[in-house]
């Protein structure tokens, strides 16, 4: 490319990223959680269980006008109470039920998030478990004189 544009490649800015190390693996940033699969993570959390289709229902609701827009509510009807939430109008209807899904973590925030970081420590724990399983795994084969 340089020898063929050699202006145009002058003014690229060119970085160079050097590789890790070998033998070390990249961090990859978790990608953010929308709105819904966040609540279904709460409410998993919270009902302490696998969250069924049952559990968390959106009900659309269409704002007729010069431009058509969406109010979703969002129940859930297997928790205690019932509770239904209300979110703020949009003009598509996966932002309204996401919308309404942001109304109910905002309720819920205070009672899921000490059962979050619970379930993020027990998770922590078996994975470091299941690291020296596997580092002892590994040093058990050496000392038999097989490597992989």
């Amino acid at each position: 490319v340089e020898a063929e544009y050699p202006e145009a490649y002058a003014e690229l800015e060119v970085v160079v990223v050097a590789a890790p190390a070998k033998g070390q693996k990249r961090k990859a940033d978790a990608p953010p959680m929308g709105d819904k699969n966040e609540l279904n993570h709460m409410m998993q959390m919270l009902l302490s269980r696998s969250v069924t289709k049952d559990d968390v229902l959106y009900t659309l609701t269409t704002i007729e006008g010069e431009k058509p827009s969406y109010s979703a509510t969002v129940s859930l009807p297997t928790y205690e109470g019932s509770p239904t939430f209300q979110g703020a109008p949009a003009s598509a209807k996966k932002d309204a039920e996401a919308a309404a899904a942001k109304v109910a973590i905002a309720a819920f925030k205070d009672a899921a998030a000490p059962l979050i970081e619970e379930h993020k420590a027990k998770k922590a724990r078996k994975n470091a478990e299941d690291m020296e399983k596997m580092k002892q795994k590994h040093a058990e084969k050496q000392a038999a004189g097989i490597t992989a």
